[in-house]
């Protein structure tokens, strides 16, 4: 179970981490002018947490056939997801703090900068404007704490997605019978 957990769980953090990784690099410039709106981005990076946590299912699949004798409970199905999804997210959110630290480290500021003309352009009140700015100075003091960027983007973004690809590809994957090798082992 460790190897598949290992190798599906690093597949996962490849394909979400690289994918933020090359969104933040090739438009850094772009977000800092104002020239691209961080919301179709964010849309990307969302769709990407969703692939990555797809290699779930096919882990918890790869057990079932290879080392459970074509079948697995949900609660194995479960665990193996989990691992998967906490090492991914892991990895994920390491990368952020490189990026936020060595590449982007303007990010809060950047980013709270566009939300805040966003809210005047629409027409927000000043109150609301006000406020959302106070919120965003706190994130920005915040941001200066590696740990809290590691462990606020580990429990906000891929976190969440992970779980809910476990719920749902446990289930799905203990309905499904699979085809046992004929070498079953434990």
């Amino acid at each position: 179970m460790k190897r598949i957990i290992w190798i599906y769980g690093l597949i996962s953090a490849a394909i979400a981490a690289l994918n933020l990784a090359w969104v933040t690099i090739a438009f850094k410039d772009e977000a800092k002018t104002g020239a691209i709106d961080f919301g179709g981005l964010e849309w990307l990076g969302w769709v990407t947490l969703i692939l990555a946590y797809l290699v779930i299912y096919f882990a918890q699949a790869s057990y079932r056939d290879n080392y459970s004798g074509g079948t697995i409970t949900y609660g194995k199905a479960f665990k193996i997801g989990l691992f998967i999804t906490l090492l991914s997210a892991a990895v994920y959110a390491l990368v952020w703090v490189f990026i936020v630290w060595n590449v982007f480290p303007n990010f809060m500021e950047t980013f709270s900068a566009m939300q805040i003309e966003k809210m005047k352009a629409s027409g927000k009140s000043a109150e609301d404007i006000a406020k959302t700015t106070r919120e965003f100075s706190t994130y920005i003091e915040l941001y200066k704490n590696p740990f809290f960027v590691w462990g606020f983007t580990f429990l906000t973004e891929p976190l969440p997605v992970g779980l809910a690809a476990t719920l749902i590809s446990s289930f799905i994957v203990k309905l499904k019978k699979g085809k046992p090798q004929t070498a079953v082992r434990a």
